[in-house]
C-alpha cells in the first residue's frame, strides 16, 4: 500500500510514541509508504552519488518523475537493508524519503521526518549531515522559503568542502544558485562552473549540465537573453556528449526558448520541430512547454489561428501542472485567454 507523505510521517510518530522506538528502528521494521523545463534542481538518477560505494544502492531507486512510487521503494529498501547496512547509510536513505515528500508538496511531513533525522545525526558521519542539510534546504526551497533554504545550502557547502566531499559541495553550490537572489546566484554559479570545468572527477563534472541550465535561466530572468543563449548552448553540447536522452531534448528546448526571446521566431520553430522529433524518438509526445513555445512563436509571426490551436494544447496540459498553477497563475491564465 502506498501512503501519503502525511500518513508516512504520522505512522512513524505514532509508532515511536507507543513503542519507544527511534525513527531508524521504525523505518527498519515497518514497510510504509520532475524532469522540468524551469530553473530547478536538475539532479537525476545518474547524478546521484556515494563516494566509497558508487553507485549507492539507493540511487537506482530514484525516479524523479514518480516521487510517490520512489517513496515506497525507498521505504521498502530501508526495511530490506536494515540487517546489513550501517546506521549512516540508513540515515542517508531517510533523507531521500524526505526529498520525495517535498517533491509531492508534502512539506509539513517532510520537515517532520527531517526533525527526527536531525536527532539521529550523531550516529552518522559528515556525509549524512550534508545530505540532511541539502534535503532540509530543498524542502524549504520547494515551499518558497528561500532564506532558510539558502542558509541550509550554505552550511552544506561549508561542511562538504571541509570534508572533501567535492560532488556534494557542487550539489550545495548549485542549490544556492537556485534559491538565492539573482546576483548572489550568479556568483555561486560562476564559482561552481569554474570548479567543475577544471575538474577531472566525473562526479564533479556531471554537475555542469544542471549548472549551465540554471545559470542560463538566471540570466534569462534578468533579460540578458544573449548570455542565457550562450549557457543554454553549452548545456546542450554537454548533454549531446551523453547522447539523446530526455535531458538532452530539454536542453534543446531551452535553446529554442532563447531563440524566441531573441525574436528569432523562425529559427525557434525549426528548433522546436527537432524537439518534437526527438521526443517521439524517445517514445514520448511533445508536452505543454513545447506547445507553449510554438504558440508564442506563431503568434509573434502573425499566424493567429495556428497559434490559438497551440495555446489550447498548451493550456490543456500545463493547467494540470500543480506547481505551475500555484506559482505562475498569470501564465496559465494567458494560455487560457489565448486559446479561447
Amino acid at each position: 500500500m502506498i501512503l501519503s507523505g502525511v500518513d508516512t510521517a504520522a505512522i512513524l510518530l505514532t509508532l515511536m510514541d507507543t513503542c519507544g522506538k527511534s525513527p531508524l528502528a521504525l523505518l527498519n521494521s515497518t514497510k510504509t509508504e520532475v524532469l522540468s523545463y524551469r530553473k530547478h534542481d536538475t539532479t537525476s538518477q545518474s547524478d546521484m552519488h556515494s563516494y566509497t560505494d558508487f553507485p549507492p544502492p539507493w540511487s537506482a531507486i530514484w525516479d524523479f518523475q514518480q516521487p510517490k512510487d520512489t517513496q515506497q521503494r525507498l521505504l521498502d529498501h530501508l526495511s530490506e537493508t536494515a540487517a546489513d547496512s550501517t546506521v549512516a547509510y540508513q540515515i542517508e536513505v531517510q533523507t531521500q524519503v524526505a526529498r520525495t515528500l517535498g517533491l509531492q508538496m508534502e512539506y509539513a511531513a517532510a520537515h517532520q521526518l527531517l526533525d527526527h533525522i536531525q536527532s539521529e545525526l550523531t550516529k552518522g558521519n559528515p556525509r549524512t549531515k550534508i545530505y540532511y542539510l541539502l534535503e532540509r534546504g530543498r524542502v524549504y526551497n520547494s515551499a518558497g522559503e528561500k532564506k532558510p533554504a539558502v542558509e541550509m545550502f550554505e552550511q552544506a557547502w561549508k561542511l562538504a568542502v571541509d570534508s572533501k566531499e567535492d560532488p556534494l559541495a557542487m550539489d550545495a553550490a548549485h542549490m544556492v544558485a537556485i534559491a538565492a537572489e539573482a546576483q548572489i546566484a550568479l556568483s555561486w554559479s560562476e564559482q561552481a562552473m569554474a570548479l567543475a570545468e577544471q575538474s577531472d572527477n566525473p562526479l564533479v563534472t556531471k554537475w555542469l549540465g544542471p549548472l549551465y541550465n540554471n545559470t542560463g535561466w538566471t540570466y534569462e530572468e534578468q533579460g540578458n537573453y544573449e548570455q542565457a543563449m550562450e549557457l543554454f548552448q553549452k548545456g546542450l553540447q554537454f548533454r549531446l556528449a551523453q547522447g539523446w536522452t530526455a535531458e538532452t531534448v530539454i536542453a534543446l528546448w531551452t535553446v529554442a526558448h532563447a531563440q524566441r526571446m531573441l525574436e528569432l521566431f523562425e529559427e525557434a520553430l525549426t528548433t522546436l520541430a527537432e524537439v518534437v522529433r526527438r521526443w517521439q524518438e524517445l517514445g514520448q509526445e511533445p508536452d505543454g512547454y513545447v506547445w507553449e513555445e510554438q504558440a508564442e512563436c506563431l503568434l509573434a509571426l502573425g499566424k493567429t489561428e495556428q497559434a490559438q490551436l497551440h495555446f489550447r494544447s498548451a493550456w490543456e496540459l500545463l493547467s494540470k501542472d500543480a506547481w505551475l498553477v500555484a506559482n505562475e497563475p498569470t501564465r496559465i491564465e494567458r494560455l487560457k485567454s489565448q486559446a479561447d
